[in-house]
């Protein structure tokens, strides 16, 4: 598969790749006259599945707010217009995916992702629709 570069997803998705990259695009990002909104979430080691707790360890040596893919500096974009509305208590998969099968959980028990998405959603469009941007 010449279109998948594993080994290149696998960097990007590193601390210093991810600070690299917004440094080098910063002032494109601070050039943008949009309003740009950031949602972060936060978890705990328990509130990984266990394949996923090393990663959490690994991060947490950066920033003990991480939510398990992403440290917070990395989660936010730093812009004129951008606001940190809030830190989420979910881990990354929870405030991204739905449950995961049960065939697919690995015997973890901590797939199932029971953040209200829906309800995070809703209340964001709210607040934009309330402060007049839609």
């Amino acid at each position: 598969m010449d279109e998948m570069d594993i080994k290149g997803a696998l960097r990007d998705i590193t601390v210093e790749e991810r600070q690299k990259w917004l440094t080098q695009h910063a002032d494109a990002l601070k050039a943008l006259q949009v309003p740009i909104f950031c949602v972060t979430a936060s978890c705990l080691a328990h509130d990984c599945a266990y394949f996923n707790s090393s990663g959490w360890m690994l991060l947490n040596l950066h920033d003990s707010n991480n939510d398990m893919q992403v440290t917070q500096a990395a989660a936010k974009l730093d812009t004129p217009l951008s606001n940190h509305l809030a830190v989420l208590h979910a881990n990354h998969w929870d405030i991204s995916f739905g449950a995961f099968p049960v065939a697919m959980t690995l015997g973890s028990r901590k797939l199932n992702h029971p953040f209200p998405k829906e309800a995070a959603l809703s209340a964001i469009l709210a607040l934009v629709l309330e402060i007049g941007l839609a």
